[in-house]
């Protein structure tokens, strides 16, 4: 694993070279854009034209694969791989069984992070717990030596089920919303703090709490940038400053990626987007609004087409539609969202450089508050995407 130590003027720099590459290309990537891409991406857009859906779904779920399969289309493309080439993942942890009642993909998640942290020891925080996996692989880590964890978790039922695992008395799991001022009382008596998966504004107050309190160590993997935030704000004073404005809506693209999902919900979340694109031909053939869209589970794809557009004329207040242009509607339908997903592509050659901007906001911010401070990426994107790790240490702090 490439461990990068990040000075306050290391990370200054590539902001200034991360929002030069996004300020050019705004157009691609900013939410909401609607302008007709300029003659100079003709290449690029004619080259994901000539993609198929399954070179469209390979590529989604890739960066560095879409960025160089696009590289010869797009020049800039080789600038974004050389910024991201600065943080490789490391050798994957040897396996190690899961404990009972957590999948095998969070359970390598969690070693892979306990495995990418510097030695823990003293009282230790985890934020946003659930059921305290993560405190509990800590504990019995060879490269961590915490006296006790204490899991911070705002779900009664997942406080009561950790609990109930965890009978030993170096770790507990303390009903509390971390963003109330609660969380900080139990930071105050930390040695250090870590979340892996902590969302937007979670993880913002984590790193706020634990500057205040001067906590020792800190170690973060952030993950959903636009959750739990009405309106995103940098911490940093330097990305404040900086004159490229990034809205929560625009940081949506930064965690658009399915690679841990099941491949059947993908399936079928595909397919109830292909559903919704017909029903709305059809309506429009029709001179009827189909405006409003009902959320259905992913069972619904097993249910068929009719039952769909039943649910989303019941939604509409609509009694029925003509069903006996379907299949065309549906063919229509089928190329419609495959462009939409070729064009998608465009927006994704930003994807890792967006959320790499918002890491870098938080590690500059622990700069900015006395703190030595590394970023790396801690296992493969095969086993997640959101794989960048923060760790820091208070400078007083040996």
């Amino acid at each position: 694993m490439t461990s990068n130590v990040l000075t306050a003027a290391k990370g200054a720099d590539l902001l200034q070279n991360i929002d030069q590459l996004l300020s050019q290309h705004e157009a691609l990537w900013r939410a909401g854009a609607t302008a007709e891409p300029a003659p100079h991406y003709d290449e690029l857009f004619l080259a994901l034209r000539t993609l198929s859906a399954e070179d469209v779904a390979q590529l989604q779920s890739d960066d560095l694969m879409l960025l160089e399969r696009l590289s010869p289309h797009f020049a800039h493309a080789k600038d974004i791989l050389a910024i991201l080439s600065y943080f490789t993942p490391p050798i994957a942890p040897p396996h190690i069984e899961p404990p009972s009642g957590i999948g095998g993909r969070k359970w390598q998640q969690i070693q892979a992070f306990c495995s990418g942290l510097a030695s823990l020891s003293g009282n230790v925080i985890e934020w946003c717990s659930g059921k305290g996996y993560l405190g509990q692989a800590l504990r019995f880590h060879p490269q961590h030596s915490p006296s006790s964890v204490i899991g911070l978790e705002i779900d009664s039922d997942l406080v009561a089920s950790g609990n109930h695992r965890h009978t030993n008395t170096h770790q507990r799991i303390v009903r509390c919303d971390v963003l109330s001022e609660q969380a900080e009382s139990f930071v105050a008596d930390a040695n250090a703090i870590i979340a892996l998966h902590a969302c937007g504004g979670l993880h913002q107050r984590m790193l706020k709490v634990a500057a205040t309190t001067s906590t020792a160590q800190i170690a973060l993997a952030p993950c959903c940038y636009h959750r739990f935030i009405e309106q995103y704000a940098p911490l940093s004073k330097a990305v404040n400053n900086s004159p490229l404005s990034i809205t929560t809506q625009d940081l949506r693209l930064a965690v658009r990626q399915t690679v841990t999902a099941r491949r059947g919900e993908t399936q079928a979340r595909r397919q109830l987007h292909h559903w919704w694109l017909a029903s709305q031909q059809l309506a429009q053939q029709q001179g009827i609004a189909l405006d409003q869209y009902r959320a259905l589970p992913h069972s619904a794809a097993k249910k068929g087409f009719s039952y769909f557009v039943e649910q989303q004329c019941a939604a509409n207040g609509i009694a029925t539609l003509d069903m006996s242009n379907a299949d065309t509607a549906l063919a229509n339908a089928a190329n419609l969202q495959l462009a939409q997903e070729q064009r998608g592509l465009a927006a994704m050659l930003f994807r890792r450089l967006l959320e790499l901007r918002c890491v870098l906001d938080s590690a500059l911010f622990l700069c900015e508050q006395d703190y030595h401070v590394t970023l790396s990426v801690f296992c493969p994107s095969t086993t997640t995407p959101r794989n960048f790790l923060l760790s820091a240490r208070r400078k007083n702090e040996s």
